[in-house]
């Protein structure tokens, strides 16, 4: 039984309409494998095994002198961004070929989740990731009846089968009780009268999981405010951290959603962002979630939270944090929620003491603007990668009279203060333009970014750009072209300089006039000659689903695994409400793996 189309906070997934199709009339041409158990991995397929971490055998204890590094034979890619970095460099050699009749190559098919749009973790023999779910139920206090989004963990072996059952690590009722006026809101979704509020908070799981090196455990953000540690040998939830409001710590919207992955630094510390939505916010809908940076230890405990008493940074936080090489300091850049408000890129002190106060923690700030324009346009990240030796990249949007264009901008970090070395307009300073880069990858003295629709998934093209780290030279451009279209997903390169990324598709039930008909989504690899300075096209794989941010990983056999979206019956924040159990027709994402 479905009842109207209603707002979810986060993100675009489609189109309204009546027009829906059976999901299996969807399904890839390659057979989805059934769930079997773990024990039976190495008898079904020819891939050497890799040792899971035990947890009978983990610690929690880090030794003195010990530091936080990753086996990558074990744990080929253990968070967002392949590192604390977040370089979307690999070690391993992706598949230089796409055969479809490989035995290695498989979809799994992730029953109602309608949408796998993050990087997967792969760590030992498994895949790891997480989906967004639907609501389910209705708008209620309950989480017996209500699901603001039932997002789940997964964990597949090497051949596609589940390692635990997939699970909602917690049920998130979509109203609840707070002594505050209630908005409008609050009343279209929770009933008039009914005196209860609406949560921004959503059941989704965004965020790629960070590995543990030490005990093995994942440390995964949702779209609840919360960051889970999980025992991924036992399907279980072992502690979760609640992001907060200082200056109203109880607050059940208080804190923020937890949409990029977490990393870790050199003594074990996590750090995250937190995401709060609506922001600024309004009367009709008041912004009660919050925007900061966060470090916690690896038992759940926090550490500091920056900024310590006031409830928010003045925009939202979309980048994971990244690293710089020396782990000594933490990088966060700002995104567009509030155009007034300017980009900035912030570095903070890891050395500081626990207790330091936010002035003393914070290296520097640096406003992100090109001065080499008239307007001085502001500039808001979306991607942050941070090079080897030190330089920042940030990618993302430049303002424009009419819109904005995809930017990249590499920073150096002076130690108490920033420079803005150079700025690349990799698409040109079109009249109107509505891009923005949807992410990062660092090759051999080049920058790989992609680019996609800022307001609409289902827009018109995204590209794949070199640009020169030295000088900010846009080298050479490869279009998916109109056979591929829609944003192009976050790009990783492998150990050969090849590069993989996705062409989201064009969903259906889409409006727009200029949008056609269906297209599937298409993963592809390029190759990038430095001394011809172009891409080279090595093979492509056309997919029946949709690619939304879904940014590919590679294991340590070569294997290239990438997530998609449903095509959902909805048109742009929208979902509709679902019965608390089944599969409804047009829900179902999968995860596909593409072998050597």
């Amino acid at each position: 039984m479905r009842a109207a189309c209603v707002l979810l906070a986060t993100a675009a997934l489609g189109a309204c309409g009546d027009d829906a199709r059976d999901p299996a009339d969807l399904a890839d041409t390659v057979p989805v494998p059934e769930t079997t158990d773990l024990s039976d991995a190495t008898e079904a397929t020819d891939l050497d095994p890799i040792d899971v971490i035990d947890p009978t055998d983990a610690t929690d204890a880090v030794g003195p002198g010990e530091i936080a590094t990753w086996d990558r034979a074990r744990d080929p890619w253990p968070m967002f961004g392949g590192d604390p970095q977040r370089t979307g460099r690999s070690p391993f050699v992706g598949p230089a070929t796409y055969t479809p009749e490989a035995s290695e190559n498989w979809v799994y098919a992730a029953e109602g989740g309608a949408s796998i749009n993050m990087q997967p973790t792969l760590a030992g023999d498994a895949i790891h990731f997480g989906t967004w779910g639907l609501l389910r139920g209705a708008a209620t206090t309950d989480p017996a009846s209500s699901r603001k989004s039932d997002g789940k963990v997964y964990a597949l072996d090497a051949a596609g089968r589940e390692v635990f059952a997939p699970f909602d690590p917690r049920p998130l009722p979509a109203c609840y009780a707070w002594d505050e006026p209630v908005s409008p809101q609050d009343e279209a979704w929770c009933g008039q009268g009914a005196d209860l509020h609406v949560t921004f908070y959503n059941g989704t799981i965004e965020g790629s999981a960070l590995v543990d090196p030490w005990n093995g455990r994942h440390y995964v953000g949702r779209g609840d405010g919360r960051l889970y540690a999980i025992d991924v040998a036992r399907g279980e939830v072992v502690w979760d951290f609640v992001t907060f409001d200082p200056l109203a710590p109880e607050h059940p919207d208080g804190g923020g959603e937890i949409v990029q992955g977490a990393t870790m630094g050199p003594d074990g510390t996590i750090y995250f962002a937190s995401f709060g939505v609506p922001w600024p916010g309004d009367a009709s809908a008041p912004a009660r979630e919050t925007q900061a940076i966060y470090a916690v230890d690896r038992e759940g405990a926090l550490v500091w939270r920056y900024p310590s008493e006031a409830p928010s940074l003045d925009n939202t936080l979309t980048a994971a944090v990244a690293l710089s090489p020396d782990g000594r300091t933490l990088y966060a850049g700002t995104w567009l929620s509030d155009p007034s408000a300017g980009g900035k890129l912030i570095a903070l002190d890891l050395g500081a003491p626990r207790e330091a106060a936010d002035a003393a923690r914070r290296k520097w700030e640096l406003p992100l603007v090109n001065e080499a324009r008239a307007l001085r346009p502001k500039v808001w990240t979306r991607h942050l990668s941070v090079g080897g030796d030190g330089t920042i990249y940030v990618g993302g949007a430049e303002a424009k009279v009419l819109g904005y264009v995809p930017a990249v901008v590499a920073v150096q970090d002076r130690g108490d203060r920033a420079e803005v070395a150079w700025i690349a307009e990799p698409e040109g300073y079109p009249e109107s333009a509505t891009t923005l880069v949807q992410g990062l990858a660092l090759g051999d003295g080049v920058v790989f970014a992609t680019t996609g629709d800022v307001r609409n998934l289902n827009g018109r093209e995204g590209s794949l750009f070199a640009i020169d780290m030295a000088s900010g030279e846009t080298l050479g451009r490869f279009s998916p072209g109109e056979d591929a279209p829609g944003s192009a997903t976050g790009p990783l390169v492998d150990a050969a300089g090849v590069v993989y990324f996705g062409a989201r598709g064009r969903h259906d039930l889409i409006a727009e006039p200029w949008s056609g008909q269906w297209r599937r989504g298409t993963l592809f690899a390029v190759a990038w000659d430095a001394d011809e300075r172009r891409f080279t096209e090595r093979w492509r794989r056309v997919i029946d689903a949709l690619l939304d941010w879904a940014t590919p990983a590679i294991d340590q056999r070569g294997v290239l695994y990438v997530g998609s979206t449903a095509p959902l019956p909805t048109r742009g924040l929208e979902q509709i409400w679902e019965p608390l159990e089944g599969t409804p027709p047009r829900t179902t994402p999968y995860l596909f793996a593409t072998a050597r």
